[in-house]
């Protein structure tokens, strides 16, 4: 299962628009997604982080607002590309 959760606080305008960006992606990557606001579960310091899982293993994470180029660049690596 390829998941991705997003961590974030409240009132993280870049978060939102991450969430806007994931929601869309999702469709075409066939991932799970999840938005976390406690940051301290995941020992992230910067919101928004992405840390993306694979069969329920930490694959990687990707800190601060990317443009969306980038974070289809990490989904094709970390999860094998389009369903």
């Amino acid at each position: 299962m390829n998941k991705i959760i997003m961590v974030s606080h409240k009132g993280c305008y870049e978060c939102s628009t991450y969430q806007t960006m994931l929601l869309s992606l999702k469709t075409d990557y066939g991932f799970e997604f999840e938005k976390d606001n406690n940051a301290d579960d995941y020992d992230v310091e910067t919101t928004p982080s992405l840390i993306f899982y694979k069969d329920n293993k930490e694959v990687g994470r990707l800190i601060g607002l990317k443009p969306v180029a980038i974070i289809e660049d990490k989904i094709n690596k970390y999860f094998g590309g389009v369903l």
